[in-house]
């Protein structure tokens, strides 16, 4: 199994410096920078909720976006990334330069991914179709950024993502099973 996860670092570490070397440009760093800074903290998510919740017609919906984004957070960023506790690719992948402020935590799960999707997940069951193709596209554009801006491996994505979609997915049937039915039937 050890040897596994050796390969899996090597092969992270590898696609991580292929992105720096062969993908990076000029052009799209600041871009790459800008997706990475709205997802800290979920703060475009948040931003949803909010604005969700200030509107009766779609408060519930916020406050189970909110309730996903909760789950998920307490879930990935205080429980798995402090049990696997995965130092960050730029702290072991030699001649990687990253292109914002270094994070303080660590890299496995990324939170980013894991919130982006969670949120993206609650979207897609209690909005539009619309509003769900925006979610999952701006989702995934974070969550690549953050590879792209050299803070996070491949795996710590793909993994955020599957956690943050069965956080979502779990959160929304808690709550149609109490009864707390946020969602609209499609």
């Amino acid at each position: 199994m050890t040897e596994f996860f050796a390969e899996l670092l090597r092969l992270d570490g590898g696609i991580v410096l292929f992105v720096q070397e062969h993908v990076r440009t000029g052009a799209l760093d600041g871009v790459m920078a800008a997706l990475s800074l709205i997802g800290n903290a979920g703060v475009a998510w948040l931003l949803l909720g909010a604005a969700l919740t200030a509107r009766e017609k779609y408060r519930r919906r916020g406050l189970a976006l909110f309730a996903c984004l909760t789950v998920c957070f307490i879930i990935n960023n205080l429980i798995i990334k402090n049990a696997v506790a995965r130092p960050r690719p730029f702290e072991v992948v030699e001649g990687l330069r990253i292109l914002i402020s270094a994070p303080g935590d660590y890299s496995f799960p990324s939170g980013h991914a894991a919130s982006g999707f969670a949120a993206a997940y609650s979207i897609s069951r209690t909005l539009s179709r619309r509003a769900a193709i925006c979610a999952f596209v701006l989702a995934s554009l974070i969550a690549l950024s953050r590879v792209y801006v050299g803070v996070h491996y491949p795996s710590d994505v793909v993994a955020g993502a599957i956690l943050g979609t069965l956080c979502a997915a779990a959160v929304l049937a808690a709550l149609k099973s109490f009864k707390l039915r946020p969602l609209q039937t499609k």
